[in-house]
């Protein structure tokens, strides 16, 4: 008798368009095993989901976690979000609580990238405690309003001016900033090409800029006990590293600081290995456990 392969062997995505509460179409793509712990894995500033393909098919990943990849409003394959109402934080709060329900997920992770880690607060604030085990920021800022021009190295900042005019010379330097130097060593030309690509109009990120989440959820949740894994790597061409950690260590009692020698901001794609031994060793330590109590 010939044995099925396990689900988690396949990087076969299961890819779904969630209707949020507020009417907006959310795609989304699951890979691995859903008996696995579940996780929520939300890509950076005007990008899709699909730039953590390659990671998310980590055969490690596949056979420790259930991943469910999101592409956020705005961008990829969800619907356009064209004005500042169309991103207030209840409506970001609305999407993932979507994304939860139409993937049956329980108590899932939250794994946010660069902006992706700003769903952090979104979620503290409007959702009610515990709808999420965790969560890891990889080189993630845990709220928009004003952190960017706080944590971001002159070489982005300079990007800023272009990027709100939709200058593309502007994007590809945003995009060639997040790789170790020289980039073409890590990505094919293909995968640039699609890094490259992704919409990224001034009005989008005008919109994502501006705005204004509530953060004392954000601050009860630290205080609360929720785990807390904060990445970056000494090389990230975006971002000063250590602002994050100790602009969030005298809130989040349970936190822990993971720093990658070399790494740059994309550490899901320079520093796979470690992201995914990384990922994998937190998810399950947090998974299903109530912070709450202590347990």
């Amino acid at each position: 008798m010939t044995s099925s392969p396990p689900a988690s062997a396949s990087t076969n995505p299961t890819a779904k368009l969630v209707r949020s509460a507020n009417g907006m179409h959310i795609f989304a793509e699951a890979t691995g095993n859903p008996a696995n712990p579940h996780v929520v894995l939300v890509p950076g500033i005007g990008f899709s989901g699909c730039v953590f393909d390659d990671f998310c098919a980590d055969q490690r990943l596949l056979d420790a976690l259930y991943i469910v990849r999101v592409d956020p409003r705005g961008c990829g394959r969800s619907d356009l979000a064209q004005t500042e109402e169309m991103h207030e934080s209840k409506q970001y709060a609305e999407d993932f609580e979507a994304v939860v329900k139409a993937f049956d997920l329980r108590h899932p992770v939250l794994v946010g990238w660069s902006y992706g880690g700003t769903w952090l607060t979104d979620v503290a604030a409007h959702l009610p405690p515990f709808t999420i085990s965790g969560c890891m920021l990889l080189v993630g800022l845990p709220y928009a309003e004003e952190l960017p021009s706080e944590v971001g190295l002159p070489a982005l900042l300079d990007t800023f001016p272009g990027l709100l005019g939709s200058v593309p010379a502007a994007q590809r330097a945003m995009v060639d900033l997040m790789f170790v130097d020289p980039p073409a060593p890590v990505l094919t030309y293909a995968k640039r090409l699609s890094y490259y690509g992704h919409r990224m109009d001034g009005e989008l990120i005008r919109c994502l800029a501006g705005r204004v989440q509530p953060r004392e959820a954000l601050w009860a949740a630290g205080r609360a006990g929720l785990p807390l894994y904060v990445m970056y790597g000494t090389a990230d061409g975006h971002q000063k590293g250590n602002v994050v950690p100790d602009l969030l260590r005298p809130h989040y009692k349970n936190m822990e600081v993971h720093v990658i020698e070399g790494g740059s901001h994309a550490l899901h794609v320079d520093c796979a290995d470690e992201l995914a031994d990384a990922m994998v060793r937190f998810v399950g330590r947090v998974y299903g456990k109530d912070y709450r109590q202590g347990v």
